[in-house]
C-alpha cells in the first residue's frame, strides 16, 4: 500500500501520526484531571487534524493520480463554499459552472506537468474568459463586484491549491530523501505545526486580542505561529545557501 512512498517519506509519515497520538494522549489527561474545565475546542482541532492526516495519507499512498483527483476534490469542496460565502446574480449561474470546468482544467495541466499552461491558465485565461462571459449576459449591475470576487475565489481555492498538486508531479531529483510525497507531507506539517503553535501559545501566555471581530488569535498565538514559520524559512535559506555554495 506505501510503495508509493520513500522510507524516509514513510518514517516522516508515521511521525506525523505519532505527534496526533501524543496530542490525543495529552487531551485524554487533561479531561480526565480536569473534569470541570471545557477541552472542547482542543479536542476539535485533534480530532480535524486526525481526519486530515489519514484521508492525505491514505491518498498520497494508494497513488499519486489517486492524490491529484483528491486535491482536485477539495479544491471543488473549497470554491463550493467560497461561492456559499459570497453574493452572487443570479444572471452568473452559467458563468459559475465556467468556473466549475476550470478545476479539472486546471489539474489536467498538473497531471500532464505543463507548468507553462498551468501556471497562467488562471491568472490569464480564465481573467479575460470569465468577464467576458459576463459581458454577454448584459447584466451590468454589480459587474466588477461580481468579477473581481469569481476571479479571486479562483485565485484562492484552485490556483493556490493546485500547487500542492504540482509538488507530486516534480522530477525525483528535486526530492531525492522524500520524493512527491515527501514535499506535500513537509508541507501538512507545517501547517499543522504552526496550528498547534498558535492555539498553545495563545492558550498558554495570550491575553490580548489581535482582531476580535475577525479571528480569535490573539497576540501569543499570532507570534508562536509566526516564529515557526520564520524557522522554517530560516533552515530552508541555509539550505539553499549551502547548496549553491557547493555549486559554484
Amino acid at each position: 500500500m506505501f510503495s508509493a512512498l520513500t522510507p524516509n517519506a514513510a518514517l516522516f509519515l508515521a511521525g506525523i501520526f505519532g505527534i496526533l497520538l501524543i496530542a490525543s494522549l495529552i487531551v485524554f489527561v487533561l479531561k480526565r484531571a480536569h473534569p470541570d474545565k471545557d477541552y472542547g475546542e482542543l479536542t476539535s482541532r485533534v480530532n480535524s487534524w486526525w481526519v486530515m492526516a489519514g484521508v492525505f495519507a491514505a491518498a498520497m499512498a494508494l497513488s499519486p493520480t489517486l492524490s491529484l483527483f483528491f486535491l482536485a476534490f477539495v479544491s471543488f469542496l473549497a470554491l463550493k463554499e467560497y461561492l456559499s460565502l459570497i453574493p452572487t446574480r443570479r444572471a452568473d449561474r452559467r458563468v459559475l459552472f465556467w468556473a466549475y470546468l476550470a478545476i479539472p482544467a486546471q489539474f489536467y495541466w498538473v497531471a500532464t506537468g505543463w507548468y507553462g499552461m498551468f501556471i497562467i491558465f488562471i491568472p490569464v485565461y480564465l481573467f479575460l474568459l470569465l468577464p467576458m462571459r459576463m459581458v454577454l449576459i448584459g447584466e451590468t449591475a454589480g459587474f466588477l463586484r461580481a468579477a473581481g470576487s469569481l476571479h479571486w475565489g479562483l485565485m484562492l481555492t484552485v490556483f493556490n491549491l493546485s500547487h500542492m498538486a504540482f509538488l507530486l508531479v516534480l522530477p525525483k531529483d528535486i526530492n531525492p530523501a522524500g520524493g512527491a510525497a515527501g514535499l506535500v507531507l513537509f508541507l501538512m506539517f507545517l501547517t499543522q505545526f504552526n496550528d498547534v503553535a498558535q492555539y498553545v501559545w495563545g492558550k498558554t501566555l495570550g491575553k490580548h486580542k489581535i482582531i476580535p471581530k475577525v479571528s480569535p488569535s490573539d497576540a501569543a498565538g499570532w507570534l508562536g505561529g509566526s516564529g515557526c514559520r520564520l524557522a522554517d524559512w530560516s533552515r530552508r535559506l541555509c539550505r539553499r545557501c549551502e547548496y549553491l555554495g557547493a555549486e559554484a
